[in-house]
């Protein structure tokens, strides 16, 4: 029988961060409240496009920081979601 045993060793120089300081921003709800409230969109959006969210109307209740979150993840080539404001999909990964 042959055995043949592989040992791969890494030694890498990492940091660590510790947050001292931090901004809590408001929300139209807290996270993973699945009400009215919570919508991102006035009416449905298809979720698996790219692009359907961007003829969307916001709902009232969102506000500067929920609309700077969506902002901060589409331009990272996420799709929010039109029930949950904090929400995004990543459409080329379920595709």
């Amino acid at each position: 029988m042959d055995t043949m045993i592989i040992r791969k060793m890494e030694q890498k120089d990492l940091k660590a961060v510790k947050v001292v300081q931090f901004e809590e921003y408001i929300m139209p709800t807290p996270i993973h409240e699945l009400s009215m409230a919570s919508a991102t969109f006035t009416g449905p959006v298809n979720a698996l496009s790219k692009t359907a969210w961007q003829n969307a109307f916001l709902t009232d209740a969102m506000n500067d920081s929920s609309i700077s979150l969506q902002r901060y993840c589409t331009i990272a080539g996420l799709t929010p979601l039109a029930s949950e404001w904090w929400h995004f999909n990543d459409i080329d990964a379920i595709n």
